[in-house]
């Protein structure tokens, strides 16, 4: 049972990673550098 819940989480960490993947870095990572930087900017 435990080995199922397992592989279901495994499998869906697979696809999640797919479709992320599937998405260009290139326009993921400059947003993701400026979320995290308006997120210290404001913390500060």
């Amino acid at each position: 049972m435990q080995m199922l819940s397992f592989m279901q989480i495994v499998f869906r960490n697979m696809v999640w990673m797919s479709l992320f993947l599937q998405t260009p870095a290139s326009l993921i990572m400059p947003s993701f550098l400026e979320y995290s930087r308006g997120r210290l900017w404001i913390t500060d």
